[in-house]
């Protein structure tokens, strides 16, 4: 199954798209200052991960357990990612 995560700047939340059947899910019900930006997907642990601009943060949502955590604060990032490819933090 193939599944694209999408930031949607219109309600600022992150949805699912699993790319052969079309179904949306919205993963996440951001508080109203929040942003999502940069979205990446790695489908081998089946955690979204992406970059809020308002809080200078990079989250991550696990699709298997249902829940979300902060991966680095702005404390640790210099620059604000623009972007974020899969990560490896194994």
């Amino acid at each position: 199954m193939l599944i694209v995560a999408v930031s949607d700047d219109e309600t600022n939340n992150i949805i699912h798209v699993e790319y052969e059947t079309g179904v949306t899910e919205q993963l996440l019900e951001n508080d109203d200052r929040a942003h999502p930006f940069a979205v990446t997907y790695d489908p081998t642990t089946k955690i979204v991960y992406w970059s809020d601009y308002t809080y200078n943060v990079i989250r991550r949502y696990s699709l298997l357990w249902g829940n979300h955590s902060t991966v680095f604060h702005k404390s640790v990032i210099r620059h604000f990612p623009s972007c974020i490819t899969n990560l490896s933090l194994h």
